[in-house]
């Protein structure tokens, strides 16, 4: 039987960045070790929202792909 928190520890160390926000709202909601050293990330980050925190920016990038992910009512697709 796989233990809760297995896929946590496996994600946390991973050696490469990996980070969740919520599509409704662009918040991050998890950003594992390896990503947020490379951002000098400390503390609470889940204020910050990805493109403000990861690429420096004032609104959502234009490559994103998270507006594909909800109708224009905010429902899943």
């Amino acid at each position: 039987m796989i233990q809760p928190q297995l896929p946590r520890v496996l994600v946390d160390n991973l050696p490469f960045g990996i980070y969740a926000v919520d599509a409704a709202s662009y918040r991050l909601v998890y950003l594992n070790p390896f990503l947020a050293e490379r951002y000098g990330v400390t503390g609470d980050y889940t204020d910050a929202r990805c493109w403000e925190l990861l690429h420096q920016g004032e609104g959502p990038c234009s490559h994103c792909q998270l507006k594909l992910l909800l109708t224009s009512e905010g429902q899943p697709t």
